[in-house]
């Protein structure tokens, strides 16, 4: 295998030389890099990217740890990611923790070793506890709204106060029980906790009631498909309340009192 050695005698300049065509300096001349490119090509010189890297401590390359990457969301957010660094000549190396906090946990130390320049890493599957897992000597990002107050910057959705201003809107369309679907809780801060609070909060402030009795839980999401028995086909699997344009009546406006005192529902099967 050639070496920096090798390109430097078959070009007549020195290892410096080689070594500045090598990493783009501007300051070598057009003739002497045309020169050491070509000597490069008969040679077939090979730049050790490993051993650049840890020269110069850098590897070019960011992480992006996801749950899952067959997700359109996580899909979407790898491409934004992607882009953004591609407009700093970074690039990109995906990973999937499948939700599991020992998989996030292992994603940490990863820029540690200078397999990554940084990490971005969704923390579903890991909660408040590990916060100490966090405290690391290389940039991280975290997402998500399962943990809050970390030592790392964090990007997070405002989960409560959309959830409010999705509230305020229905109330201000007439609705008077405004009924909650949510997954299952897992704590105070996981986003449908932090959803559920928004609703409450937005629904307290206007005099309207949010008893249990509003409140529907629906299992987790899996990955894996199940296939629905012909005796449950016809059973409406989620109930979906829905309002219409303004040019129509929606279930909580129309007229009469109990559609004001009780939404509507559109069932589908």
């Amino acid at each position: 295998m050639a070496t920096i050695q090798d390109v430097a005698r078959a070009a007549g300049v020195s290892a410096m030389t080689v070594s500045n065509v090598v990493n783009d300096h501007p300051d070598v001349r057009a003739a002497t890099r045309e020169r050491v490119l070509a000597a490069m090509a008969r040679l077939d010189y090979r730049v050790d990217m490993a051993d650049r890297n840890l020269r110069k401590g850098r590897t070019g390359t960011l992480g992006l740890a996801v749950p899952e990457v067959n997700r359109p969301y996580y899909g979407r957010l790898a491409e934004a990611v992607v882009t953004a660094a591609g407009r700093h000549g970074l690039r990109v190396a995906v990973e999937q923790t499948a939700a599991r906090r020992e998989n996030g946990l292992a994603a940490l130390p990863l820029s540690h070793n200078r397999l990554y320049d940084g990490l971005v890493l969704s923390t579903v599957g890991m909660g408040p506890a590990d916060v100490e897992a966090l405290k690391v000597d290389h940039p991280v990002v975290i997402l998500g709204e399962r943990i809050f107050g970390g030592p790392v910057d964090h990007v997070a959705m405002p989960s409560v106060e959309a959830s409010a201003a999705a509230t305020r809107h229905l109330v201000e369309r007439g609705c008077r029980r405004v009924a909650v679907v949510r997954g299952p809780p897992r704590d105070e801060v996981d986003v449908s906790s932090l959803r559920h609070t928004g609703c409450r909060q937005a629904l307290a402030a206007a005099g309207l009631p949010a008893g249990p009795a509003l409140v529907q839980s629906v299992p987790a999401p899996t990955t894996t498909s199940t296939k629905v028995p012909s005796s449950s086909r016809r059973r409406p699997r989620w109930i979906r309340i829905t309002t219409r344009g303004p040019s129509g009546p929606s279930p909580c406006s129309s007229p009469g009192r109990a559609a004001r005192d009780r939404p509507r529902t559109r069932r589908s099967s």
